[in-house]
């Protein structure tokens, strides 16, 4: 297809058309000049032009910052007995073994579920400030095959938000009785404020 050459009048118009774009920061190379057109055509090219009023120029969007952010890796899911990384080999050998007493206990026999959860989560986040390491907090059996309500939602509740990050292992105290476990907390940091 051949391109063919504008118009004098055609290229007034084309080149007021033009004049108010401004090309991408990021694709100009040099600074284009504008081109000067006389008042005599521009009058003229203004009369031949019967178009409507040109609509106000929208303002391009703010750029958005486009540096790579920092993407960390979910934590691993909580399940009882399974080591989790950022656990040495001493301190899991001794969690599993039980060589170190609880400090604290927490006894949830008999609760409702609601209340037992309110009552580990308050546990776990107190022993964390008071830099207690190793706690137990019983559960019990409860009935049926998978056991009871408290015993199934324990490792769910572990993977809250805020219990997550202050626990480097859980283990059962005894294989053979699954209703308590054993939990290792992290070490608490300080100077710096827990959940």
């Amino acid at each position: 297809m051949r391109r063919r050459e504008l118009a004098p009048d055609e290229r007034t118009l084309w080149d007021m058309f033009t004049r108010d774009i401004a090309p991408l920061k990021s694709l100009s190379r040099r600074p284009r000049k504008k081109p000067i057109i006389p008042a005599s055509q521009l009058e003229g090219a203004l009369h031949a032009d019967m178009r409507a009023p040109r609509e106000p120029r929208l303002k391009a969007a703010p750029r958005q910052d486009m540096t790579p952010r920092r993407v960390t890796a979910p934590s691993p899911k909580i399940e009882i007995g399974a080591r989790l990384p950022g656990l040495d080999n001493s301190s899991w050998r001794a969690l599993l073994r039980g060589k170190k007493a609880a400090q604290r206990k927490l006894d949830l026999h008999g609760f409702p579920a609601q209340n037992a959860y309110h009552a580990l989560h308050d546990f776990l986040i107190q022993s964390h400030r008071d830099e207690i390491r190793y706690v137990e907090v019983i559960t019990g059996l409860g009935g049926g095959g998978e056991g009871g309500v408290l015993r199934r939602e324990l490792p769910h509740w572990l993977e809250g938000r805020q219990l997550r990050p202050l626990i480097l292992g859980v283990v059962y105290t005894n294989r053979a009785n699954k209703g308590a476990v054993r939990i290792l907390l992290r070490a608490a940091r300080r100077g710096r404020a827990t959940p």
